[in-house]
């Protein structure tokens, strides 16, 4: 017979940060808030983990920038041990010709290293970071509110600003980079940026816009900028937990979700892999729109062809991600023991003819550090240990489908009103009291905690209705 635990307000499967973040609202708002977490820490992709003794990492998520400074104030993060700051550089880029350039938090001082290169270039970087800036001005307003419809996006952009919506929307960033820069140095810097942790390349119709998304952020109030959290990127997550349980929030690690209670249409609940069950008038999944609907919602009748909209919902990863300890820093020595976070792209979930063997990781990462090591003579002798996640390996351990860190690519025929599917991407489903708050649904991936926010606003808005 299944324990029965208690009745609450709300459930909230999965307690990667996005998940955290609703805890903390709802519990701040007076309701009875439970966080159920297979793993047996809190965080997600957004921890703490001891990959080897003696050496503390953040195994995937590993810079912060996107978490709203909204959520930090609301939940007075400081105050929990969230400390961050700005990394400088922001980039190093070397050349296989020896050239170089460094993205310095300064713009000016970046200009003066891209004069080296490209005088033309640096006179057309500020221009180039200006179209960047002036999409933020339009599109972060909407990033804790519910999604616009497509109509209603292209409204926001009127007169010049119709230009960003077609870069953003229908452009590539190959063509944008070509539009603005001379230099291959320049156009090589930047394409990366357009399709991080996403299987398309820069030609791709919206990698413009996958840039912007990795670019709108701040740290500590400078705008755009990419930064390191003291202690490791689980300190967001430990922080959130944190300000939830002081709020009364109740999170349970260890604790498998099998399946959602389901009556006449409603989820009332969850059952626990162990047999727990767990009532509750609302229950909010963290877990990506697969998962949920496909799994946990295996007793609903919902319609084949939402179901079919989810299943096709696309998911393609592109990254491996290797952590290495070393005794030394490349290319120069220091005090032993340092370590280095790799994100590295392409690597495919389905291989052609083979499986991510322990042995296809491995030659994996061998080319991986011997292209390092050409950049970095000693970087290779450096290594002590390395772990490879490969995407199968990032989706197993860390509940992202296929290895895709946003839980669904974010290109343009899958955002806003879109995201997941137009049925459920106001965070609301079509099984009554069920919500979507993992990065699934509007505005998309990263340690940004948004969709949380918006899923609990989201709630106590219907609630108050009733």
């Amino acid at each position: 017979m299944a324990n029965q635990t208690g009745q609450f307000d709300a459930i909230i499967i999965g307690a990667g940060h996005n998940g955290l973040v609703a805890a903390c609202y709802l519990a701040r708002a007076g309701k009875k808030v439970i966080v159920v977490e297979k793993r047996d820490r809190v965080g997600g992709a957004c921890t703490l983990e001891e990959p080897f003794p003696g050496f503390t990492m953040s195994p995937c998520a590993y810079v912060v920038s996107l978490l709203r400074p909204e959520i930090i104030r609301d939940l007075e993060l400081h105050r929990y041990g969230f400390d961050a700051y700005v990394k400088d550089p922001q980039m190093f880029i070397p050349y296989q010709d020896g050239n170089y350039l460094f993205l310095h938090a300064s713009t000016e001082k970046t200009i003066e290293g891209m004069r080296r290169l490209s005088p033309h270039d640096a006179e057309a970087y500020p221009k180039f970071l200006q179209f960047f800036d002036r999409a933020s001005e339009i599109l972060n307003p909407i990033l804790l509110e519910e999604p616009p419809s497509i109509a209603d996006l292209a409204a926001r952009f009127r007169g010049e600003d119709e230009d960003i919506y077609r870069w953003l929307m229908f452009g590539n960033l190959y063509d944008m980079l070509a539009y603005y820069f001379e230099s291959d140095y320049l156009r090589a810097a930047f394409a990366g940026q357009g399709v991080i942790g996403s299987f398309i390349g820069p030609k791709t119709p919206g990698s413009v816009y996958v840039m912007w998304h990795h670019m709108f952020g701040e740290v500590n109030g400078e705008q755009g900028m990419w930064g390191y959290v003291r202690g490791g990127m689980g300190r967001i997550s430990f922080a959130l937990a944190a300000s939830a349980e002081a709020h009364g929030a109740v999170i349970r690690t260890n604790a498998p979700v099998e399946k959602l209670l389901i009556h006449n249409g409603r989820a009332e609940g969850v059952r626990l892999e162990n047999g727990d069950e767990l009532r509750a008038k609302a229950v909010l999944s963290n877990a990506e729109a697969k998962r949920t609907f496909l799994q946990f919602c295996s007793d609903a009748e919902l319609d084949k062809g939402f179901l079919k909209r989810i299943a096709h919902f696309k998911t393609d990863s592109a990254v491996i991600k290797l952590n290495i300890a070393l005794k030394e820093l490349p290319s120069f020595t220091c005090l032993p023991g340092h370590t280095i976070s790799m994100f590295c792209q392409y690597a495919p979930y389905h291989l052609k003819g083979r499986e991510w063997s322990d042995d296809v990781k491995n030659e994996m990462a061998d080319n991986i550090v011997a292209t390092m090591t050409g950049f970095a003579p000693n970087f290779a002798d450096a290594i002590i240990e390395r772990q490879v996640l490969s995407p199968v390996d990032i989706e197993q351990r860390y509940g992202m489908p296929n290895g895709n860190i946003f839980h669904g690519e974010i290109t343009p025929d899958q955002l806003f009103s879109l995201r997941p599917a137009p049925e459920c991407s106001h965070y609301r489903t079509p099984v009554e009291g069920l919500y979507l708050c993992g990065s699934s649904t509007h505005p998309g991936g990263g340690v940004m905690g948004a969709p949380g926010h918006n899923a609990a606003k989201a709630l106590l808005s219907d609630w108050a209705k009733q």
